[in-house]
C-alpha cells in the first residue's frame, strides 16, 4: 500500500501492527504498550462507528478498571503523543461527547480490508469459471502479510477470537493461491508459501498435505516420506493430537507414487 497524500493512512497489522503516514512509520515496537496497541487496533478496525468510552474501556480492560473515563482520556493522551510524529498537524484519535473514533479527515487503508478484496477476486474467479489463477501479485502480498494477525494480541481476550478469524481468512487466501501454484507446476512456492501458512497454524493438515505432494511432484519420494514421518510425531509428541485419518492415508500415496 502506497502513501500518496498527507491524509493517507496505512494500517498493516499482520505481523505486528505498523502505522504509516507521509511523515514516517511507527510500530509497535515504538509504541511499547499492549494497551495502546490494542487502542488503535479497536479503533481502526471499527473505524466507521463512533465507540463509547464504556465498550472501549470493556476492551482495554477486561477485568475492569478504576476511572475508566479517566484512565482511558490518559491512554489516549498517551496515544496521540506517540503517534505525534507522523501526524503532526491532526491527531489521528479524536474523541466527541463520550465517544472516540478515528479522525475522519484521514483516509484511511489497512490490510485486513486488502485481504478480503483479494479472497474476493478469488471467489468472483472461482464463479465465473470455476478456477483461479495466481498471480505475482498474490506473492508479493503474501510475502509482506502471511504472518499471524497482531501476534502481540493473541492471548488477549478481545484480541484471540479477532485474530483467529483474520488468520482463518488469511489461510483461506493462501489455500486458494496455493492450488493455482501446484496447478501451474510452481512446487518450489507451493513448499515455501505453505511453509509461510504453517508459521501462523503449525497444526494444518491441508499446508503439510500440499508440502508432501510437492516433493513427491518433484520427485522427492524420500523427502517426502521423511516430512511426512516427522510432520506425524510432531503432532503426537509435541502436539498431543492424532492426525486425522485423511492425513494418514497419504502414507499409501507415497509408498505407491
Amino acid at each position: 500500500m502506497s502513501v500518496p497524500t498527507e491524509n493517507s493512512v496505512n494500517v498493516n497489522f499482520f505481523g505486528q501492527m505498523k502505522i504509516e503516514t507521509a511523515f514516517g512509520v511507527i510500530d509497535e515496537q515504538d509504541i511499547n504498550s499492549v494497551r495502546i496497541d490494542k487502542l488503535i487496533a479497536y479503533l481502526v478496525l471499527n473505524r466507521r462507528s463512533v465507540v463509547s468510552v464504556d465498550v472501549l474501556s470493556a476492551i482495554i480492560w477486561p477485568q475492569g478498571v478504576e476511572n475508566p473515563y479517566g484512565s482511558l482520556r490518559g491512554l489516549v493522551f498517551r496515544a496521540k503523543k506517540i503517534l505525534q510524529p507522523i501526524f503532526p498537524d491532526k491527531s489521528f484519535i479524536t474523541a466527541s461527547k463520550g465517544s472516540y473514533e478515528i479522525n475522519r479527515d484521514f483516509d484511511v487503508s489497512a490490510d485486513t480490508e486488502l485481504l478480503s478484496v483479494k479472497i474476493n477476486a478469488v471467489t468472483a474467479a472461482k464463479a465465473a469459471g470455476g478456477h483461479y489463477t495466481a498471480t505475482d501479485d498474490d506473492l508479493k502480498f503474501l510475502d509482506s502479510r502471511c504472518f499471524a494477525f497482531m501476534e502481540s494480541l493473541s492471548s488477549d481476550i478481545w484480541g484471540l477470537p479477532v485474530g483467529t478469524y483474520y488468520n482463518s481468512k488469511m489461510l483461506s487466501y493462501l489455500g486458494s493461491v496455493l492450488d493455482s501454484l501446484y496447478e501451474q507446476g510452481r512446487f518450489d512456492d507451493v513448499i515455501l508459501y505453505a511453509a509461510k501458512g504453517l508459521a501462523i497454524d503449525p497444526l494444518s493438515e491441508g499446508l503439510h498435505e500440499k508440502i508432501i505432494k510437492s516433493l513427491l511432484s518433484q520427485g522427492n519420494r524420500k523427502m517426502a516420506s521423511d516430512y511426512y514421518r516427522n510432520t506425524i510425531r510432531a503432532f503426537m509428541q509435541e502436539y498431543n493430537i492424532s492426525p486425522s485419518n485423511n492425513f494418514k492415508s497419504l502414507r499409501k500415496i507415497i509408498t505407491n507414487f
